[in-house]
This record gives structure tokens, C-alpha cells and sequence, in this order.
């Protein structure tokens, strides 16, 4: 188990709070990288130590020259002076440098936090200043501009760089491969002819990495590549990936490996750091995209690759990656013929995707897989497969036995809840309620009928008081009471399309009244063609600035209420336009501003 030791310098009195959060956040993330990674964090806090033998500024030094990464941060104040006219702060700072210096730069990490101030308001000692001219020509500065913004900042970038910590790599190849990877990135950005030939230099120089099994240099570059190319859509980064892991697989096998792990740690890394779903999804279509060029080579490779995606969909309950393996699973299925290993992976497959569907059940998601299958069906031509027949053999049975479990343990809760409620314990009608409501919303989709068999469930038990307490939680929800046929709250689309109808009257101007922006979310990912129609749908409407219509991201659009209804206040065109956006694409959320006008 390796230890990394994080020193956090500021002036105590200045930062005590900030200081307390950062340790906290940092104690917070301990456990999760012992558990991935076998890493222990431990914060440095020189308050912490209390009674020491020997003189308070000789024990931070000592404390500084342990460290691995060293946090600087500065403020307004300059501190108590301990030695030759310099605070215990600058004084460590310095330590740090020089043993950064003597390590050749490569230890401690060294990061410096300044805090944002208004001069016309605000005045920064005169020492203060001085220490951050000295420090800002050495290093970049991170500046914030209040106490959230720096344990942010901070925490960022420590994932950041505990990762790249890991990852390693030479500093000379780190700067050669960096200022090659800019350039190939210029060429691309402004389309220039000379992209190939740089990629094609970049590439020789992972290779010569790779030949010489250096494992540290490889695993930066691959680091690299990923992060800066992945977000460039007309680049197909899964090609020149193939190529590296194809000349390192008949190279060495563990060089193989921990290139691929090079993935497990960037999934990490993102998790518990800034969690952009894109970059899930794009982690996950590599390492997808890879399993499958190796499957005809080495099934064992194949595994290795997608046993990542596996490990990510146990924790990041995202569709975007768990229909990654539902995806994967119907290409082996039309290609394992007789080959054990394949069929053995297969087998293995179907027991990792029931598995991470009933670890989302912790974190009371209870539709992962569905979504997830649903997801699936929208990207399957991007790999060329029709997942149809993996679906209705494998998943959909594999779904109706884990809806029978839940709806089994439904009851099993209620049991608990009545008996800890007649030895006068806490009643839990109000997580057994939402209990309820969210497996209706989960399993609705694959299962329209959900509600009524959770109802002959109750019934089948002949218990009256878990028939008494179901009655009860219907009784508390307006949304159970609509499911149950004792309510009218809106609930669909269509729902909503009565209401709007029934409670607006142009004649009279009574009723409903519409204004400002809508903001359409939508349950799938928009698709080029979707988007088409819904640029034709707004020139039909007249939408033509930017401001009266906008596709905002992947999933949802905005569009200029007043626009639609003139005047006027006609509903029935707002109504109107809400259908053929739902025609498009099916609508989850609609955001509108509505005020209703008495008669």
C-alpha cells in the first residue's frame, strides 16, 4: 500500500476553516483510492501535531521534506516570522522548492493558491506581494476568490495529480511528447495538411517507447492522447489506440496491461473528480472498440479491456457505460461459435451486467439496466449490430428476474416497517412510499402493467397488515393515487397537454397564461437527424433567432414561449408545438413559465 504524503501550508489563522475542509476532503477520498488503487492519503497539518520535541519551525521543515505533493496557500496576511525575516509559510515554500530542484523537479509536486482580492477594498501586506512575485515566475498560480472555490480547485487538481503521479513518466519525454501533441493538435484545429505527418512522428515516438518496454513513458503518452484528442468527433483516436496496444501486445504482455489499466485509472480519476458523463461514455466506447479488435486475436486481451468497462459500470451507474457491455455481449454472441474462452467470457458477461444492475439498487436506482438496454438500442448502429436477439433471449428474462427480486423485496420491507412500528419505532411510511413510487417509474418501461402486479403481489400475501400499509402509501402520494385510479395529477405528456387545454380559454383570456423561455429535456440523446426536424420544426414556428430557439446540449432544447403564443396567449399553439416535439423526440421535462388569471 503506497502512501502519499500532502503538506497544506498557509497562514493557520488566515485559512482554518479551509484547512479543516481540505484535510476532510482529502481523508474523504483516502478510503476510495486504498480501495481502487491501494493508496493511502495523508494530510499534513502541522496544528495536528501538538507537542513536538523539537522547535516548531525545524519539525515543518522536516514535514515538508517527507512530502510528495506540497500545497501552497497564500492570502492577505504574511504570519508570524520564524527565521531571517520569512513566516513559517514562505519558509516552507522554499523547502519544497529545493527539494523539487534536487529531485529534478520530479518531487515534491508543488501547487499555489492565491487569493483573488479587490485593492480598492481589500490591502495584501507588502511581504505577501513580495512572496508572490517570487513564487508566480516558478510556478502556475491558481487563483480563487473564496473558500469553496479553493477546496474545489484543490481537490481537482490533487486527483489530477495523484493520477499523473501514478502514470509516471520521464520529464524530458513528458515535454518532447507535450509540445508534439500541441502541435498535432494545431495542425487539426485549423485544418491544416499537416496533421497525418505530425500524428505519424507522434505515433513513432510511443513506439519507440513501447520497443524499448518502457512502461512509465507509455502510459503517459497513452494518458495524453486520450485526454486531449477524445473530444475531437472526426478523429478516430480508437484507430491509433489499436495500433499502439497492438505493437504492445506482441511486444510484452504486462507493457499490454498496464496499458490498458491506463483506462481503469482515468475512469477513477474522473469518478471522484469532476464526473463528466462524456467522458465516461468515451472511455468506455474505446475500451469497446478495442475488445472487439481483439477478439479473433486473444480473447484473454478482449477481457482484459472489458472487465475496465465492467469495473466502471459497479460504480458509475451511467447508461452510457453499462450499454457499452450490453453491446459488446451481442457482438460476442454472434461471433463465440465453439470457441470456449469466448463462450466462457460470454457467461461471465451476463453475470457482470445482472450484477452492476442490482449494485445501482444501493444507490436506490432501480432502472439502470433498463435505461441502459433502451441507450443501447440507440447507438447499436454505431457498431454495427443489431442487439435484438441478445436482448430478447438474455436481457429481458435476465430483467424479469431481477423485477420479481425487487418486488419481493418491496414486500419484505414493508414487513420490517410494520414490525418496527409495532415495537414503537420510527415509522418509515415516507421512505416505503418513495420506495414504491420508484420502482414504478423504473420498471414502467418494460413493464406497463408494473403497478397492478405489484398489487397482486400484496394481495397473493393474505396479510392484512402488509395489505392495510400498502393502502396506506397510496393514500400519502397524489402520483400513487393516479397509478391506483383515485387522483388526477399529472403525470404524461398527455397529462399535461389536458391541462394546458382545460384551463386556458382564448375568448375570455381566463386561465392559463404563458411566457419567457421553455426548456425542453428530452429521455434519449438527440440524434443528427433529430436535430434536423427540430431546426425545420422551428422555421416552421419562425423561430429564427437565437434567442427564440436553441438546442442547449445532447438532450435538450429552448425555445421563446411568447413567440408561439402571441399576443393572444394561444395555448393551443404552444400546445401544438409541445406535441410535435414529443413526435421527434419523447419529452422527460418540460421547464415553462405559467401564471393563471381569475375570472
Amino acid at each position: 500500500m503506497k502512501t502519499i504524503k500532502i503538506f497544506v501550508s498557509s497562514v493557520i489563522r488566515e485559512f482554518e476553516d479551509e484547512r479543516k475542509k481540505i484535510k476532510e476532503e482529502i481523508l474523504n477520498l483516502s478510503p476510495i483510492l486504498s480501495e481502487k488503487r491501494n493508496i493511502i492519503l495523508k494530510p499534513i497539518l502541522i496544528e495536528d501535531y501538538g507537542a513536538k520535541s523539537e522547535p516548531p519551525l525545524d519539525f515543518c521543515i522536516s514535514k515538508v521534506k517527507e512530502c510528495d505533493i506540497f500545497i501552497c496557500i497564500i492570502g492577505k496576511v504574511y504570519g508570524s516570522i520564524a527565521r531571517d525575516g520569512l513566516y513559517y509559510t514562505h519558509i516552507e515554500y522554499r523547502t519544497a522548492y529545493d527539494e523539487w530542484v534536487k529531485s529534478s523537479k520530479n518531487r515534491p509536486e508543488i501547487r499555489i493558491y492565491v487569493l483573488k482580492i479587490d485593492e480598492k477594498k481589500d490591502v495584501r501586506e507588502e511581504k505577501v506581494k513580495a512572496f508572490i512575485n517570487e513564487v508566480k515566475g516558478k510556478h502556475y498560480l491558481g487563483w480563487f476568490k473564496n473558500s469553496d472555490e479553493l477546496i474545489l480547485t484543490v481537490i481537482r487538481d490533487l486527483i489530477r495529480d495523484i493520477f499523473e503521479m501514478l502514470t509516471g513518466g520521464e520529464k524530458e519525454f513528458k515535454l518532447i511528447f507535450r509540445k508534439k501533441l500541441e502541435s498535432c493538435i494545431k495542425c487539426l484545429e485549423e485544418t491544416k495538411g499537416c496533421f497525418e505527418e505530425e500524428m505519424d512522428d507522434l505515433i513513432a515516438l510511443i513506439k519507440k517507447e513501447i520497443d524499448g518496454w518502457n512502461i512509465k513513458n507509455v502510459r503517459f503518452a497513452i494518458r495524453e492522447l486520450f485526454l486531449k484528442l477524445h473530444k475531437y468527433e472526426g478523429l478516430l483516436l480508437h484507430n491509433i489506440l489499436e495500433d499502439l496496444y497492438l505493437r504492445a501486445y506482441n511486444q510484452r504482455l504486462r507493457l499490454f496491461d498496464s496499458m490498458v489499466h491506463v483506462f481503469q485509472d482515468l475512469w477513477i480519476e474522473n469518478w471522484i473528480g469532476k464526473y463528466d458523463i462524456e467522458l465516461f461514455e468515451k472511455i468506455a466506447d474505446i475500451l469497446l472498440r478495442l475488445g472487439v479488435k481483439f477478439l479473433d486475436i486473444d480473447v484473454r486481451a478482449t477481457r482484459v479491456f472489458i472487465s475496465v468497462i465492467d469495473d466502471m459500470a459497479g460504480d458509475v451507474f451511467e447508461k452510457e457505460v453499462l450499454s457499452r457491455l450490453i453491446i459488446f455481449s451481442a457482438i460476442l454472441l454472434d461471433r463465440t461459435g465453439q470457441d470456449s474462452e469466448k463462450m466462457d467470457l460470454f457467461i461471465d458477461l451476463l453475470g457482470w451486467i445482472e450484477i452492476n444492475d442490482e449494485y445501482a439498487w444501493d444507490a436506490e436506482y432501480y432502472g439502470y439496466l433498463i435505461d441502459s438496454v433502451e441507450y443501447a438500442y440507440q447507438i447499436q448502429k454505431e457498431y454495427n449490430v443489431n442487439i435484438d436477439g441478445f436482448v430478447n433471449s438474455f436481457i429481458k428474462p435476465m430483467i424479469s428476474r431481477i423485477k420479481d427480486r425487487t418486488l419481493n423485496g418491496f414486500i419484505g420491507c414493508l414487513k420490517d416497517s410494520i414490525e418496527e412500528e409495532l415495537h414503537g419505532e420510527e415509522d418509515f411510511i415516507d421512505y416505503d412510499t418513495e420506495y414504491l413510487v420508484r420502482i414504478i417509474l423504473s420498471y414502467k418501461k418494460a413493464f406497463q402493467d408494473i403497478a397492478d402486479q405489484i398489487k397482486q403481489k400484496i394481495l397473493e400475501t393474505n396479510d392484512e397488515n402488509i395489505i392495510d400499509r400498502f393502502n396506506k402509501i397510496i393514500s400519502r402520494s397524489n402520483f400513487l393515487k393516479k397509478v391506483y385510479g383515485g387522483g388526477n395529477m399529472i403525470t404524461t405528456i398527455n397529462d399535461f397537454i389536458r391541462f394546458l387545454k382545460g384551463n386556458s380559454d382564448l375568448s375570455s383570456l381566463i386561465g392559463i397564461e404563458a411566457w419567457g423561455h421553455a426548456f425542453i429535456t428530452f429521455k434519449r440523446k438527440l440524434t443528427d437527424d433529430d436535430k434536423r426536424r427540430l431546426e425545420e420544426l422551428a422555421k416552421e414556428y419562425e423561430l429564427t433567432d437565437d434567442l427564440d430557439f436553441e438546442i442547449e446540449n445532447e438532450y435538450g432544447i429552448s425555445f421563446l414561449v411568447d413567440k408561439i403564443v402571441g399576443k393572444e396567449n394561444n395555448i393551443d399553439s404552444l400546445v401544438d408545438i409541445i406535441q410535435k416535439l414529443n413526435n421527434i423526440s419523447e419529452i422527460e421535462k418540460i421547464s415553462i413559465s405559467l401564471s393563471f388569471k381569475f375570472e
